[in-house]
């Protein structure tokens, strides 16, 4: 028969495993596997040889059959899009978000049943551009009187 997997066992299986550990050793462990869904060699809190022994111990219930790697080693999943997209990702979100709000009244006649959204859509951009120009106001009369002020020195 196979080895158990680590989500195989029982809490109270688990804690025979740790048997000679501190009690809190098993609510660490549990926490570990179950809330942060972690393998046990990156549960930080437990000391490193029981992380590598649990780990040896409880394998994976998934056996890795293939896996993909690209020219520089890293697999599609390692990959990190970077500063740049994420930006340019917002910057195309602002762009169509703005684009609805310019057109939303032909929008709205073209599909009637958007009307209601698009309304109030408009409404909420409209509130916030109210506050941004108060806001904007406001700082910039409160430069004009620290200018002003430096100015009297």
């Amino acid at each position: 028969m196979a080895a158990p997997t680590r989500y195989d066992v029982t809490r109270d299986e688990l804690g025979e495993r740790l048997d000679g550990e501190p009690r809190y050793r098993l609510d660490q462990l549990w926490e570990g596997l179950y809330t942060q869904l972690a393998d046990p060699v990156d549960i930080t809190n437990l000391p490193k040889k029981l992380r590598e022994r649990l780990d040896r111990e409880l394998p994976t219930a998934l056996t890795l059959v293939t896996e993909s790697v690209d020219e520089t080693g890293d697999t599609p999943l390692k990959k990190k899009r970077g500063f740049g997209f994420g930006f340019i990702t917002v910057v195309l979100i602002t762009i169509i978000l703005a684009a609805i709000y310019i057109f939303a009244t032909d929008i709205a006649k073209a599909v009637p049943q958007v009307d209601p959204l698009l309304s109030n859509y408009v409404s909420i951009v409209d509130q916030g551009r109210t506050w941004l120009d108060s806001q904007l106001q406001g700082l910039a009369k409160w430069l004009d009187a620290t200018a002003a002020s430096q100015n009297n020195r």
